[in-house]
């Protein structure tokens, strides 16, 4: 993508000898970044990003929502996927972080599944889901996607996710539950340029694959 002035343990096999000689200094090629094929589904299960009224059944929603988009990643596409959530674990009688960074494969698709098949919504903790979102910039490369899975969004997962834009990642919401606008990528959030699926049935998530 250009050259750039050499620094301390740049390999000199990057040295672009043509330019050096135009510049007369050292000058080093430089390379477009590779845009990593990894998704990370970051997961929404602190009761405060869903309608109290309907929180159980938003939820479960969302959770059938990221198991569908795990399945599709992995086995339709073929591509590392992971998942960053919070949540009661029955198995530890109590909240607790999932960290799974983006494998490839059959076996880290189940694992993956055998979790969203057990947790339950939690009470938020430590700054909850929106701090979780804001550490998943050290689990991702450059031009990783990020599918953040919710009930709602406001200023502070905002925030979140343009530091994210920031990264080099591409953002996805996917927004679960009642409300506005129809169904499919028909909206934007413009404060982090990032595209909104609005999912309210299971039969949202047919249509949209």
């Amino acid at each position: 993508m250009g050259v750039r002035d050499y620094q301390r343990g740049d390999s000199p096999r990057r040295v672009h000898w043509p330019a050096t000689a135009r510049a007369a200094r050292l000058v080093v090629k430089q390379y477009q970044p590779a845009v990593a094929r990894e998704t990370l589904l970051c997961l929404d299960l602190d009761p405060e990003g869903y309608d109290p009224e309907r929180r159980a059944e938003a939820t479960e929603l969302a959770i059938v929502a990221a198991a569908s988009l795990a399945h599709h990643v992995s086995t339709r596409e073929g591509l590392p996927v992971g998942l960053l959530t919070a949540a009661r674990d029955p198995l530890a009688d109590g909240r607790r972080e999932f960290i799974l960074p983006p494998r490839a494969g059959g076996a880290a698709l189940i694992a993956l599944l055998e979790i969203l098949a057990r947790v339950e919504v939690a009470p938020a903790e430590g700054g909850g889901f929106v701090a979780l979102v804001r550490r998943a910039r050290a689990l991702l490369p450059w031009g990783a996607t990020v599918i953040v899975v919710t009930g709602a969004t406001d200023p502070a997962l905002r925030e979140a996710l343009l530091g994210l834009r920031r990264h080099g990642c591409a953002v996805l919401l996917l927004v679960v539950g009642p409300g506005g606008g129809s169904d499919g990528a028909d909206t934007a959030d413009a404060a982090v340029a990032a595209p909104v699926w609005r999912i309210r049935t299971e039969a949202d998530l047919e249509r949209g694959r």
